[in-house]
């Protein structure tokens, strides 16, 4: 069998130390990420995750939305493995 570790796929992050620090980081990267979106959106550019658009949503319904589609990634990528063992 392959090591999975090294599949970016299938790593988990590590845990915080300081939740509040990594909450407020990964929320100002999704601060930064809605006017990129809004400006490719206005030249045509439909920014879309796994077939969800990214346009319109505020930081915080862009980090979940990449939350849950991370998870149900790695949940399918676990479906499949069983399915063909």
């Amino acid at each position: 069998m392959k090591d999975l570790t090294q599949n970016p796929d299938l790593r988990q992050r590590d845990v915080p130390d300081d939740y509040f620090g990594d909450w407020k980081w990964r929320e100002g990267v999704a601060e930064l990420m809605v006017p990129i979106i809004g400006t490719l959106y206005r030249n045509g550019i439909n920014i879309m995750m796994y077939g969800q658009s990214l346009v319109n949503l505020s930081p915080t319904a862009i980090m979940k939305r990449t939350d849950l589609l991370g998870k149900l990634k790695v949940m399918n990528f676990l479906s499949l493995k069983l399915i063909h063992f």
